[in-house]
């Protein structure tokens, strides 16, 4: 069944021409390219500072692509009393993850470029 645009296309291609408009196509997110994203931690939901870092001072931020196992991107050593990490990262990099030499957290990156993670063990 056509509808009312069609047939009024259809007629006016016959007398001269149409022009359909449509919505255009959502594009998929770019792969290529980079964006600046900002990685905070705190201790057991406390602020990273000297007295809660002290068993940890030096920590390893990683970005990874998803699932787990794929491209990573690591920095190491970050201070881990500063709280927070500043880098630029592919596109593709969607999750943030903050690393001791025991354990690791990891969310991912929102679309504003920030991810907070808490680790809850870095007194171990």
């Amino acid at each position: 069944m056509l509808t009312l645009v069609k047939v009024a296309c259809v007629a006016a291609l016959l007398i001269g021409g149409c022009v359909e408009s449509s919505p255009p196509a959502e594009s998929p997110p770019p792969e290529d390219g980079t964006r600046i994203v900002h990685v905070s931690w705190t201790n057991s939901h406390q602020a990273a500072s000297d007295a809660t870092c002290y068993a940890h001072p030096s920590l390893t931020v990683r970005f990874r692509i998803m699932p787990v196992g794929g491209e990573t991107l690591s920095y190491a050593p970050v201070p881990c009393a500063e709280g927070l990490f500043t880098a630029e990262v592919p596109l593709r990099l969607t999750m943030a993850e903050v690393a001791t030499i025991e354990s690791s957290a990891g969310v991912p990156i929102d679309d504003s470029g920030h991810a907070a993670v808490d680790l809850l063990d870095w007194e171990r």
